[in-house]
């Protein structure tokens, strides 16, 4: 992460901690060694699991997993 970074971790993301902090926010709190920064990293990790998810059963359901596996 670099410290003038203003984008967001993940572009198409929509979670919380993407909508409203920077990638140059989130490592000045690492590096602050804030707590906030792993609230706000759990958000996003949680959010992206959860579409992931969403996306293997939408896979499943539609009879392409194979290919989305890949």
């Amino acid at each position: 992460m670099d410290k003038e970074d203003l984008s967001q971790i993940e572009e198409d993301c929509n979670c919380y901690t993407c909508k409203n902090f920077s990638k140059a926010y989130l490592r000045h709190l690492l590096l602050s060694e804030e707590l906030t920064f792993y609230t706000l990293s759990t958000i996003h990790n949680l959010f992206f699991f959860n579409r992931l998810m969403e996306d293997i059963r939408r896979a499943i359901r539609g009879g392409y997993f194979k290919e989305f596996s890949k």
